[in-house]
């Protein structure tokens, strides 16, 4: 389940340290713009972790990132404690160093004009002329949309593409 302001989700999770995969049960809650909260529930819901993620904008577009965690075991794992911890300090920094890549890309992007299901106007139209001068306040509206759901009255849900053919994405391209 997703909203604007809270996504539950079941996944199954490799952490470090662990040599396998854990089925993991997640709920985010945007609490305000600056502020969201993870719940995390794991090992058939003995394992309880609250994350507080704060962000800070700075004047140079730049976004300062403070994590707190409370981590809750049973009292017989209680001598565990310190290596849990280990492992949520570190999967914390190894999703970090994998998304930034990613967050740095989709930056770069948006300050070439790029909008969410709408692509680039340049591009996707070769009559639209650059605009070398964009000059506009990045904002970012979270949770950033994953695919376009036309909201309707049957119980199924309806996805819709809103770009039907581009070279430049690989939509609509016969198969190799």
């Amino acid at each position: 389940y997703e909203d604007q302001k809270v996504c539950f989700s079941e996944r199954w999770a490799k952490l470090s340290f662990i040599p396998f995969y854990l089925k993991t049960t997640d709920l985010c809650v945007m609490t305000n713009e600056n502020q969201m909260d993870v719940f995390h529930y794991a090992f058939f819901n003995f394992i309880y972790c609250k994350q507080t993620f704060v962000f800070e904008e700075n004047s140079k577009k730049e976004c300062k990132v403070t994590r707190h965690t409370h981590l809750q075991i049973p009292s017989f794992l209680k001598f565990l404690q310190p290596f849990f911890d280990k492992i949520m300090q570190k999967w914390f920094v190894d999703v970090w160093e994998e998304d930034m890549p990613m967050r740095e890309r989709r930056f770069k992007v948006w300050k070439l004009g790029f909008e969410d299901f709408k692509g680039i106007n340049y591009i996707n139209n070769p009559e639209i002329i650059k605009n070398n001068s964009l000059n506009r306040e990045y904002k970012v509206k979270l949770p950033i949309p994953k695919i376009t759901h036309i909201k309707n009255k049957s119980s199924e849900k309806t996805f819709l593409r809103i770009i039907k053919k581009s070279k430049h994405i690989g939509y609509g391209l016969p198969d190799l």
